[in-house]
């Protein structure tokens, strides 16, 4: 089959490979390069280094509302439009100019968890089941008639890094399984409704997201933590400070919230409004992530004094 790629980050280079394997990708359309870091250096998406390296034919542009845009999609002639994280709203119009239309891999059981960050929302909730759907898309964000879903238990995942790279993997399996056996048929697999009433929804992160509160309980505390690792990584005031905590699991013991308890063999241990927390891993201003062995061996921490709740 002949395709236009979408996409932009690392969780989208699984799902190119695999089809540059098994398809002709015509095209692939990626964000622009964009500045980063302390020197604000422009740098280009993992999705545009790997059509670099492996001569495939991108574009970068800067609008994708205008005719232009639109006409040179036009003239690939696709069967299909595959989007994997490419990070813009594409029209209704750019949707329906492959011949199938677009099919979009997403990281959730849909209809939960719509929008732009679910594999984070999915460890703060603290759910332990979750998956990967590849939907045909329509105009309105993630709510596209499902093709196909697979669903894994995701209980033993310590962060949303780790989570996203699995689903990652898999979802380029599944989303490659869905051309193939079209491909095979020659008809289209069937399309079912979301139901939209059991929709729910995870937001842009931000710094208020990842603020670490204390007083809730010990699983939801650490749910924050995994949740937000690596990026933006949840926070907390110590000592006037602001640090990032990383690798956490809950504890029973109790004591006040905020309260540094001690140190076990795995971490620093936190209070919390119910239960505890162990750390195995901080980020002190202007440092990079450390373990919390070499944290406690530089002082930095003290016990029966507070986090800021």
């Amino acid at each position: 089959m002949r395709i236009i790629f979408f996409g932009s980050p690392e969780f989208a280079l699984p799902s190119l490979k695999l089809l540059t394997l098994r398809h002709d990708v015509a095209m692939v359309v990626t964000q622009p390069d964009k500045p980063k870091g302390r020197g604000r250096k422009l740098s280009a998406t993992p999705v545009k280094e790997y059509c670099v390296e492996k001569n495939i034919p991108y574009i970068s542009p800067k609008a994708v509302k205008t005719g232009s845009f639109a006409e040179k999609l036009k003239a690939v002639r696709a069967d299909y439009g595959v989007v994997v994280a490419y990070g813009r709203i594409l029209t209704e119009q750019v949707l329906e100019i492959p011949r199938f239309g677009c099919i979009n891999l997403h990281p959730s059981l849909l209809p939960m968890y719509r929008g732009p960050a679910p594999v984070n929302h999915t460890l703060i909730q603290g759910d332990t089941i979750s998956g990967v759907t590849v939907m045909q898309m329509n105009k309105n964000m993630d709510e596209g008639d499902i093709i196909v879903q697979q669903k894994y238990n995701i209980s033993d995942f310590k962060s949303a890094g780790d989570l996203l790279g699995f689903f990652s993997d898999k979802g380029a399996r599944l989303l490659c399984d869905v051309i193939d056996k079209e491909e095979s048929l020659k008809k289209l697999m069937d399309r079912v409704p979301q139901d939209h009433s059991g929709a729910t929804y995870a937001p842009m992160l931000n710094t208020d997201t990842a603020h670490i509160d204390w007083r809730q309980k010990a699983d939801k505390v650490s749910g924050l933590i995994k949740g937000l690792d690596p990026r933006p990584g949840a926070w907390t005031m110590y000592n006037g400070f602001r640090i990032k905590l990383f690798h956490s699991e809950p504890r029973e013991f109790s004591c006040q919230a905020g309260e540094i308890i001690g140190f076990d063999g795995e971490g620093l241990l936190v209070g919390c409004g119910e239960g505890s927390v162990c750390i195995n891993e901080v980020q002190l201003p202007g440092k990079t992530r450390m373990s919390f062995k070499a944290a406690i061996s530089g002082n930095q921490f003290t016990v029966g004094t507070f986090m800021e709740v």
